[in-house]
């Protein structure tokens, strides 16, 4: 960024020189020229013309600029280098810079500390985007524990911190249901997976009959599987992560997906995570084959093995009386939906219910579509293999033929589905329940159903501005209270907190104390505190020649902390 003009060598940043700080300085080269400073001057900075200095600074270095749009100048770049003088400037301001550590060294300790310190940090983007809220919100906390330790009084303000850790919660709750409709789904991949293998093993039966009757060994045998299923097994299983990877890409570009990701896709990254999942799983499928064979399966055909699969004939109403209970409720739901105007009703008391009928009705209407999904699919899978039986594709006619034949080849899917969705439906409830609880534990700032705020003590004492507020018609009860933020100042090195103060007396009274807050009487919980005003006689010396006051005023009446 910058191209050096004149430097002075064997530079020594910072030192001390009789009770002043020394600081050396590197300044722009036009600017200089413009203010009449060269290298080797020095400049001192005091608070005042008539104060003495406590800031030595020392020009070694001149340099111009190579691009003021750089990031790395905070898109200050040209209002620093601007001839035109600042707000309160009688001239052209001298930007001076310091090098590594000299401006955190210049004002800790010595005569150029000062007290309080605010710093504004920039986030880089990227990192955003790689990085978890939890994570980034972490190193924002450590980054002012370090401030605070190094520059006492130092507070690091961040626009992203109170978000990052809402982000957080929702994450951890929007990740609830996922989670459970994933453990379905597993489930169901892991059922199919090993009856797929299964499958294989018992096509061939016949195969492993005969290599039995051959005298083939366990080993030798259990070494044929395992090259077959290392083929069939290992490599749809390297294969997966990448379909997968793939198919929430493309779901990311959905249009109903635009609004979230603002149209930057899905932010799928492919970790050795998803293939260690991947391949355990085929490890299970090859060590069920493996087991299979081991436990001499294979050595005769059962009898009962050849019609496993094929359908009883039952009576009518033994095979369609769920069908004709779920389409009665699901009737029932729909005339009930269409004769009220809410889920919340009211009974003669005035009191808000929930009609328990409506609440399930999701549920009825999930269970009524699966069961016509398993009536409906052997109708049309008939109708396309006779459609395909004389011309079209083979296997198209054998797959239809096979679900008209067979249900329970479209059985599970169906039914694993409708867990599936079922379980979205009722994880989605649980979630926003206990989201909203917690918001509810952490978003209350008093416990009570109205808050006035803020209270401007101009107007008179507390009791008074307290008084004030009881003489409103309707009012039962006031309690002043108080929930902030507070910090330890030892050494600046104690890390912030939050705290609540109320007053007991009055807050037992009207205040929301909910069982998810403590469960234990707020009389037990709270204690009142004792303070006290001791006042030190002073004492000033005949020599003085000045008194100077510094007030610092903490106002505390009769409050309680937890």
């Amino acid at each position: 960024m910058l191209i050096m003009l004149k430097e002075t060598p064997h530079l020594t940043l910072f030192t001390q020189e009789a009770a002043i700080t020394v600081a050396q300085v590197q300044s722009p080269g036009d600017r200089a020229e413009l203010l009449g400073v060269t290298v080797g001057d020095d400049i001192w900075i005091a608070s005042s013309t008539e104060d003495p200095p406590y800031l030595k600074l020392q020009i070694v270095g001149l340099f111009t600029p190579r691009d003021l749009q750089e990031e790395f100048g905070l898109a200050l770049g040209e209002k620093l280098w601007s001839h035109l003088a600042f707000a309160g400037c009688k001239g052209p301001p001298l930007p001076l810079f310091l090098s590594k550590d000299v401006l955190f060294d210049a004002v800790t300790g010595g005569s150029a500390a000062i007290g309080a310190h605010r710093w504004l940090g920039q986030l880089d983007f990227e990192e955003l985007q790689t990085q978890s809220p939890s994570h980034i919100a972490g190193k924002v906390d450590a980054l002012e524990h370090a401030l605070r330790r190094g520059l006492p009084e130092s507070t690091v303000i961040s626009a992203l911190g109170n978000p990052l850790r809402s982000l957080v919660r929702r994450i951890s709750f929007a990740r609830i249901p996922t989670l459970m409709m994933g453990g379905v789904l597993l489930l169901a991949a892991g059922y199919y997976s090993i009856m797929a293998a299964a499958g294989m093993v018992s096509r061939r039966r016949v195969d492993t009959a005969r290599l039995w009757g051959r005298g083939t060994g366990r080993r030798q045998m259990a070494n044929l599987f395992f090259k077959d299923s290392v083929f069939l097994v290992l490599i749809p299983a390297g294969v997966a992560p990448f379909v997968a990877g793939a198919t929430i890409t493309g779901i990311g570009w959905l249009p109903s997906y635009e609004s979230v990701l603002l149209g930057s896709g899905m932010p799928v990254y492919l970790s050795w995570h998803s293939f260690a999942w991947s391949f355990a799983g085929a490890g299970a499928i090859i060590a069920y084959m493996q087991w299979s064979v081991w436990q001499g399966g294979g050595r005769s055909i059962p009898a009962e093995k050849m019609s496993i699969f094929r359908v009883d004939g039952k009576p009518f109403l033994q095979r369609y009386y769920l069908d004709f209970l779920f389409f009665v409720f699901g009737g029932l739901v729909l005339w009930d939906l269409s004769s009220e105007t809410s889920v919340v009703t009211e009974g003669g008391n005035e009191m808000a219910g929930v009609n328990p009928l409506l609440v399930v009705g999701p549920a009825i209407f999930l269970a009524v579509a699966v069961i016509i999904s398993l009536r409906v699919l052997p109708p049309i899978a008939r109708l396309i293999s006779s459609g395909f039986a004389k011309r079209g594709p083979v296997w198209v006619h054998l797959i239809s033929s096979l679900f008209a034949r067979v249900p329970l080849t479209y059985a599970w899917p169906v039914a694993i589905l409708g867990m599936a969705a079922g379980t979205v439906m009722f994880s989605a409830t649980i979630a926003a329940t206990l989201e909203q609880s917690s918001v509810d534990q952490s978003g209350y700032e008093v416990g009570t159903d109205l808050r006035i705020f803020p209270v401007d003590l101009s107007q008179g004492p507390l009791t008074g501005v307290l008084n004030s507020v009881r003489s409103v018609e309707g009012v039962r009860g006031v309690s002043s209270g108080l929930r902030t933020v507070g910090a330890i100042r030892l050494g600046g090195e104690g890390m912030p907190f939050e705290f609540i103060a109320i007053e007991p007396q009055y807050f037992e009274d009207i205040g929301v104390f909910r069982d998810d807050y403590s469960s234990v009487p707020i009389r037990n919980l709270l204690n009142d505190l004792e303070y006290s005003v001791p006042l030190a006689p002073l004492l000033v010396s005949e020599s003085a020649k000045g008194l100077v006051f510094v007030c610092v005023q903490t106002l505390f009446k009769r409050y309680t902390a937890r």
